[in-house]
């Protein structure tokens, strides 16, 4: 006779830290090109965006063993760099101004996959932004598949799109 058990990896009540590092964010795809042409058509002006990356530190809590409810905060820095064309090999650069990006969210969980050593999931955020290269507004992130890898101690990475960024990894720590 076989016993079989349904192991979970966080049961009812457990907390999860994490702190990770994400990149191309929402804000920086939003005005990743910013193209505009003078009315006389004498020339183009043109802006670049880089990134510092995402910061982010969340915290989550377990309400079953699949479902987790947290929040969010994350940092990016982002340089805005200005081209301007007049002609072939005529064009004058500004150098880049910095700007940052604050981020506060509510976040959900859902693990597909939850054993103890390995954890498949996606998830849902909405946040509260404050930025000084943007109308401060509401944003989101969509975490289509995410991978946490480990018991208590655990490296994560998760693919998605919003103010966390298309592609994220880090650790966490559940107790």
């Amino acid at each position: 006779m076989a016993c079989i058990t349904n192991t979970q990896a966080q049961a009812q009540g457990t907390s999860e830290l994490s702190l990770g590092y994400g990149s191309n964010s929402i804000y920086k795809i939003y005005k990743f090109y910013d193209v505009s042409i003078s009315t006389a058509l004498s020339s183009i002006s043109y802006s670049e965006i880089e990134s510092s990356g995402v910061a982010i530190l969340s915290y989550k809590y377990a309400v079953n063993n699949r479902f987790m409810l947290g929040g969010s905060v994350s940092y990016e820095n982002l340089k805005i760099n200005k081209i301007e064309y007049f002609g072939f090999l005529d064009f004058e650069q500004t150098s880049g101004q910095n700007f940052s990006n604050f981020s506060i969210a509510i976040e959900a969980d859902y693990r597909y996959i939850s054993n103890p050593k390995f954890q498949m999931y996606s998830g849902l955020g909405i946040a509260y932004f404050t930025s000084e290269a943007f109308e401060s507004n509401i944003s989101y992130q969509l975490t289509g598949l995410g991978f946490r890898v480990g018991r208590k101690v655990a490296a994560f990475a998760e693919l998605g799109f919003g103010y966390k960024g298309s592609f994220a990894l880090g650790a966490s720590w559940q107790f």
